[in-house]
Parts: structure tokens; sequence; C-alpha cells
């Protein structure tokens, strides 16, 4: 918005009803069309979730007979409604691990059914991004779990199967603003936006020209990101655009309540609309919105809070009321004497602290499938003990608990007369049992954990879509109760009426059907368990190959791994036979274990510095700094190889520089970020590797890597966050620096000499010039994951690149993605000869792109 507007039409963007809109803007300049509705994912209920009315604070948000997931699927009808009018791209939030709000499973639940009401010859494109994409999400994650949570969205976007879909890394592209957001280097914690209205002081340092009124790097970034996707490339649109640009005039219109709560959606809203310079909300617009609000009844204020959600305007208390709609009709919900209710509030029951793995057992008198009655319980035993070892409680399943299932018998009747075997039965059992434990992790008692510690699992869980880890194998399996019973319904309806002679009926294989079925969209398939054993034959003994057990979440002892292994001689145990080996997979399991963690204790320590590295120490005597507080050094790991140029010491590749944090308060309480700075050049940030505690001191110790890119001189600043300051945007804290910050280095091309650090002579900013050119429009690049992973460069206005920069002369370049972001003049927009249209769905976060675009058309 800011990008297209003229500066008298955008005077008054900051108090005009645009300027903080909770429901539907609309802004029409010449023949673009920029629509914001709000759009909270984290509100929409479940499909077919029983009715109640929902309270925001003493407000009525939604009556018993409504719902926020039918007004957002209306939502996307009405944008559909016209194919004159269809929009060329969307860009909207979706629920995906919304910590805090415990509703599972609704990612591809949501998605999907907007999906659906896509027309297929739709040719535009859905970006989607969720709550991560804020100053605050970027700054709270660790390498681990920034790569972890990586890895889900790649999963789940290929899932979604559809190349009119990209998701948004909006970690990636945005962390390196993190000391740019809207309260600035001192409320990093506190903030969640990347955008504000330029009379902010601190934006000065980011070069914004005087003609801004919304200002936020990483907004306008992504607002020319959306037109270069409406747009195209800048080559094909300078053949199609008007000679001449024409600055008609500006036309908006607008629903925006006064305030977030009570939060409102509506589809087909009544909209006031004007023409010209944008003006403040008036006193009549404030009337009619307070005269339409509703006051919640006292019978659900009495009720305990469900849900406590912090936004920039206010700390909204949630209450969700059944209401008897029998004895109470829609009309008469707001007397108290005249409804009956209760609480849609349950005391909740007892959770346990740690994550739970089951499996599914039922002891076979005698024994079977190559193993004994007791080599069974051993070999359960041993999954035990080793899940439990890695933080887990464990729950043991039985038969009894899949009976309890109202469709077993409806199961079993079925699968008899199939004449499916009993061993096989109970594969299906298991399936019953995990919907009646209310859902969660299972794996077969012949699967061990590698890097699937309790505090993963408990990390991955917090959604509940049905993740298959195995593929097609039901080896290990994590969905919530609802899903698990959806699935199993799904594979009972494709199972056969008759049984063929060489048919094989499995769980596995009525697994495999349901993955060539339409439903596979609604489950993330990946190949996260290890298959195979690998160990290194040595002259008198075998060492496990730890290289091969990498991002591998568990290891299957699979009759056919250990019968494979055996006959290649690399099984744990020595001198087995193959039926041995399969009889005996307790004890070799538990080997391997103690193997594997072998392995993690040598990894935990070559993680951070590499074997024989040199370290290179920055202000370690510095007499300036209290050591008995926290304060920080820096170091570099600098590693050698020889080559046939002249000069056969050179560092290749770039050494990382690790900054190390010392004497760090509990992270249960403190966090800590790091962002590496040269004015008005660069801005990054280091992403925390490992994590200690000095048990002695109480005191914990973070290291944190970055690669510089290219020379020059930098300033390291280090934060100390209150953890939890950011989920009450209401309580800005101050996030004080760690001394000795802001610490001045030079990465240069020679050692020695005070802070100076050695870099490759790749890095360069010649290097990065030729990445540039050997790269292509993002907008041409049709891939789903396109934008699933962001790496790159923040570069600012004193450097060389730019061409393609926004207005405030900044450029993101990415690195590893192959493709670099086209950038749009307000003289391109303004000469726009088709009709285009973006529309934004989401949270004030996701505003900020929108504003940004209007602030862009009312430039000169």
């Amino acid at each position: 918005v800011d990008l297209i507007l003229s500066p008298e039409e955008k005077e008054e963007l900051s108090s005009s009803v645009i300027g903080k809109c909770w429901g539907r803007a609309l802004i029409k300049k010449g023949n673009l069309e920029l629509v914001y509705q709000d759009f909270r994912a984290q509100m929409f209920e479940p499909f077919g979730s029983p009715k109640v009315m929902e309270c925001h604070n003493e407000k009525i948000a939604k009556d018993a007979d409504d719902s926020f997931i039918q007004n957002a699927a209306d939502t996307w009808v009405e944008m559909f409604r016209d194919k004159d009018s269809w929009p060329d791209v969307i860009f909207m939030f979706v629920l995906y691990d919304n910590v805090g709000h415990g509703r599972d499973g609704l990612f591809f639940t949501h998605l999907e059914h907007f999906m659906s009401k896509i027309p297929p010859s739709w040719n535009g494109t859905l970006l989607l991004a969720d709550r991560f994409w804020s100053a605050i999400g970027v700054t709270h994650r660790s390498y681990h779990k920034y790569h972890l949570y990586l890895e889900e969205i790649n999963e789940m976007v290929h899932a979604l199967n559809d190349t009119r879909v990209r998701w948004l890394d909006g970690m990636g592209i945005s962390r390196e603003m993190v000391m740019y957001s809207e309260y600035g280097p001192d409320g990093i914690g506190a903030s969640q936006h990347f955008h504000g209205f330029c009379d902010v002081p601190y934006l000065e340092d980011m070069g914004q020209n005087n003609t801004m009124r919304v200002c936020g790097n990483v907004t306008e970034i992504l607002g020319q990101l959306l037109l270069s996707h409406a747009l195209g490339t800048k080559k094909q649109f300078d053949l199609e655009k008007l000679e001449e640009p024409k600055d008609e005039a500006l036309e908006y219109c607008h629903a925006c309540p006064l305030a977030l709560t009570p939060f409102k959606l509506v589809a087909y809203p009544e909209v006031t609309c004007s023409e010209g310079k944008l003006h403040p909300r008036n006193d009549d617009e404030v009337y009619s919105f307070k005269a339409k609000q509703k006051i919640c009844p006292q019978w659900c204020l009495e009720h305990e809070v469900d849900e406590v959600i912090p936004s920039q305007s206010d700390m909204i208390n949630i209450r969700r009321c059944k209401v008897d709609l029998a004895d109470v009709t829609t009309s008469s919900i707001e007397s108290a004497s005249a409804a009956k209710v209760k609480s849609q509030v349950t005391p909740a029951k007892d959770k346990p602290t740690k994550p739970i793995m089951h499996t599914f057992f039922e002891s076979v008198v005698g024994g079977c499938c190559g193993m004994s009655q007791e080599q069974h319980e051993q070999l359960l035993k041993a999954w035990k003990e080793s899940w439990e070892a890695r933080g887990w409680e464990t729950m043991i399943l039985t038969a009894q608990d899949a009976r309890k299932h109202k469709d077993f018998g409806t199961l079993e009747k079925k699968l008899i007369s199939l004449e499916i075997n009993e061993y096989n039965r109970r594969c299906y059992w298991r399936w019953l049992a995990m919907v009646e434990a209310g859902g969660g992790w299972i794996s077969d008692y012949d699967v061990f954990p590698l890097e699937l510690t309790a505090e993963l699992g408990a990390e991955m869980g917090k959604n509940g879509t049905f993740k298959a880890f195995d593929n097609h194998v039901p080896s290990l399996i994590h969905a919530s109760s609802n899903e698990w019973d959806r699935v199993i319904h799904l594979m009972m309806d494709l199972l056969p009426n008759k049984r063929a002679d060489d048919t094989v009926i499995s769980d596995m294989y009525s697994l495999l059907e349901v993955s060539k079925s339409s439903s596979k969209n609604s489950i993330v398939w990946s190949y996260r368990v290890k298959t195979s054993i690998n160990y290194t034959k040595g002259s008198d003994s075998l060492s496990l190959d730890c290289s091969k057990y990498s991002k591998q979440l568990a290891i299957h002892f699979s009759h056919h791994l250990c019968k494979r292994a055996a006959s290649a001689q690399v099984f744990p145990l020595a001198n087995v036979t193959i039926d041995e080996a399969v009889a005996r997979r307790a004890e070799a399991a538990l080997l391997l274990m103690d193997d594997y963690r072998n392995c993690q204790d040598r990894h935990d320590d070559e993680h951070v510095l590499p074997k024989k590295s040199l370290r290179s120490f920055v202000n370690y005597n510095d007499t300036s700094v209290n050591k008995s507080d926290v304060y920080f050094r820096v170091i570099q790991s600098m590693s050698t190889k020889k080559n046939n140029s002249s000069n056969p010491n050179i560092t290749a590749p770039t050494p990382p520089i690790l900054v190390e944090v010392i004497n760090a308060r509990n992270p249960e309480n403190y966090e800590y970020t790091v962002t590496i700075s040269s004015n008005k050049i660069y801005t990054g940030t280091a992403l925390q590797v490992k994590s200690t505690k000095h048990n002695a001191t109480n005191s914990f110790r973070h290291i944190f890597r970055w690669i510089p890119s290219f020379p020059g001189e930098y300033k390291i600043f280090v934060h100390q966050v209150l953890n939890g300051v950011h989920k009450d945007p209401l309580n800005r804290q101050p996030t004080p620096l760690v001394s000795p910050s802001p610490l001045s280095i030079i990465v240069g091309q020679q050692k020695g000499g005070g802070n100076v650090f050695e870099i490759s002579s790749e890095a360069t900013m010649e290097r990065i010039e030729d990445r540039i050119r050997k790269s292509v429009p993002c907008q041409t690049v049709n891939r789903v994951d396109a934008y699933s992973k962001w790496s790159g460069d923040w570069v600012g206005p004193d450097t060389p690149f730019q061409d393609h920069s926004i207005r405030t002369g900044w450029r993101f370049l990415p690195r590893d993605m192959g493709c670099h972001i086209e950038s749009f003049s307000r003289r391109d927009l303004l000469s726009i000869s088709k009709k285009k249209s973006i529309w934004v769905l989401g949270t004030s976060v996701f505003r900020g792109v929108f504003l940004s675009l209007v602030d862009l058309i009312l430039s000169p």
C-alpha cells in the first residue's frame, strides 16, 4: 500500500481507517487491487465442532450458531465467485505448530477445505506462512529446532501436491532483521511486527527515504515477491506495460473494527468506500462499530477462561460456553435467566510431563515369527528401556484397548471373512487401540530411538496431522486420535470384498493403498526410520559408522534387516546365523543403542569445533569484561587443506565464526540472540548450535555459529531476552546487551592483528555478483518448495547490489535457492496494462506486507 500511494494520498496513513484494520480493507489504484482480510487461523474450529458461544474479554466474538471456520471458508468462496475478479496471488496465514493452542490436526483439515474451493483452472499463486513469520518467531529458534521445522514443512508442502502452492520460510528471510523490527534493538523479545510507521527513530539506520510512511525491509521485500508473482518477470512486464503510467484517483473500501477484540471474520462484509486521499477514522464510523458490539452474558463470564492469547492491542481472555440449543434460541442467548447452559471447559486430566511412546503387544503362547515367547518379551523389555533412556514415557497397548473401539467388531468380522491370520489381524487392532488411547506416537516394539528424544518428540507432536515416518510401513507414526480414526477407516474402506489367492493383506499393504489414493494429500509421508545396520569391519571388531545415522529418528530391527546384516557379517552380535539374528534382536538392539550413544557423545564435541581446529579468540583476556556475570567471547574455527596453488594453505571453506555466551542464565527463563551488523552494508544473525550446563555454578554455555559472506568490519550484538516477554505484547521489557556488545571485528583475508579473522578468498563481493548473474527470477521457479528454505544475505545501500533493491536501498540475496527477487517501482505499478489482484489473509504481521504495498502505490 505504501509502495503505490503518493505522499498526499497517504499523508494520514498511520491514523487512517486501514492503518490498523482488524477486518477488511481494499485499495484500488489503476489496474492494481490490494485486499487485506484479518484471518486468524488459531481461532478456527475443527469442522463439525460442537456449537459454542465464544467471548473475547467482555464482548461476544461468536454466537453459538456461528462458526469462524465456516466464515473463513465463505471468504474463499467470495474470492472465487467471479472469474473476472479472481485474485492473481493469495498470501495466507495457516495454523502450524501453534504453541499453546493445543488444536491438533488442523493444518491439513483447514487447508484442504480451502484449497477445495480453488477452481482447477486458476493459475495464480497461493503463498502460505505461519505464526513463525514474525519478529518473535525468528528470535527464539535454535539451529536444531529450525532445521527440524524446515524438514516438517517441506514434507507437508509436498504432501499438498499442488504446484500453485508455495510455503514461505519466514524465519529464513526475516531472521537477520530482528534488530529492526517494530521496537528496535531494545525490544526484540516483545515485538511481533517487522514493520512500523516511519517516525520510529531506530529505522533511520535502515536508510528509508522521506516519501515512505511504512518502514520495514522484510515486509517490503515480501510485498515485492507478491508483485513478482502477480506481474511476471520484469522482462515480460516491460513488453506488456502501458507506454505512459496512469496516475488515477485512489479508491479504497473498508470494514475495519476499532480493535482486535472481539475478533470477527465476515465474508461479503458491508464496506464503506471513498475516493481520494486516505482519511482518519471519523466519529460516525466509531459510533457505528460500537453500536454493533454485543456484551458477553454474565453466565458465560462467570466460567473459567479457556485460553489467553496476546495481541498488539490487548490480552484476549477467551471463554467458550456450550449452549443447550434445544432450550435456547440464538436470539435469547443474551438473557441469562432464559438459558440452560453448561461450560465447554472440562476438568483437565493430569498429563504426563513427558511424551508417550506406545506400542502394541499381545503375548503368543509358544512364540511366533522365528522367536520364542520369552524372546518376544525380552525384545519388548529392550524397547521399553531404550525409549525411556531417551526421556520418553512408554505405554503398551493390548487387544483389550482395541476392543473398546465401537468399530472393533466390524473390522474383525471383515478381516476374518478375508481369512486374515491372527498375527495380521492384531496389526489392524493397534490402530483402533491408538484411537482409544487418545492418539499420539506409536512404534513397533522392534523400533529403537536414534535422534527421536522425548524433547524432539514433544516438539514434533504439537501438530496432530497424520505423519508416517517409514512411508507406508507403519513402524513409526504420530497422529491425533481423530487422524488415527480417519486413516483406519480409509484402510477399512479399501479392503477388498473377496480375497484373491495371491493377495497379501496386512495393515502395511492397506496403508500402501491409502498412499496411492486421493487421500494422500492429508498424510505427511517421509523416510526417517533407518532400515539398515552400518558397521565397519575391523581386523577383530566392528565399529558403528556414525555418519550413516544422522537425521534418522529411529532404527527398525525388522526380520529383513537382521537377516541382511547377519548375512553381511555386520550384525552387532558376532558369529550368529541368520535365524539366530532374528531371535536375538533384543541383545543386538541394546548393543547398537550403546554404540549410537557413543556416536552422539563424539558428535556433540565435533559439531561445534571440527577436529584439529585452531582456535582464535577475541576478547578472551579483556579486563573490561566482568567474567563473573554473563559475557561472550568470539572464536574462529580454522581448518586447512592442501591444493596445487601457489598458496598451499588456504581456508576452505570459509571457517565459521563462533560466539560463545558464558555464564548464561537458565534457558527456562532467558534466551540469547546474536546479531552481526555492518552499518548500511550487512545485517545477519548467528544460529545457536549447542548449549551445555555447568553444574558447579548452575550456569549455561551457549554457542552460536555464523559464516561471513564477504570481508568487512562488523559489530556483534548479543541480547539477553527474558523468556516470556514475547508472550505479552503489553509487557515490553528491555532486552539488554550482553558485555562486551557491541564488539567490533574485522573479517579480512589475512591472519593476525587484533580482532581480524581470516576468510576464504572465494567469499567476495565478486562472487556474490556472479551468484546473482547465474540465478533466475524467483517467480519462474515452478516448485512447491521454492521458498520453503530461505537462505541468503541482507545487504545494504552502501554495497554495489542496487539492481532490484527495495526503496531503502537494501536487498535480499538468496544463497542456495538459485533465484533472485525482482522489484517493481511505483511507476511500474501505474503502468500495469491488465487488472491484477493480490489478497493478503492473515494477522497484523501479514498486514505489514499489505501496508508496504499501499505505501508503494502512493509514493512519487
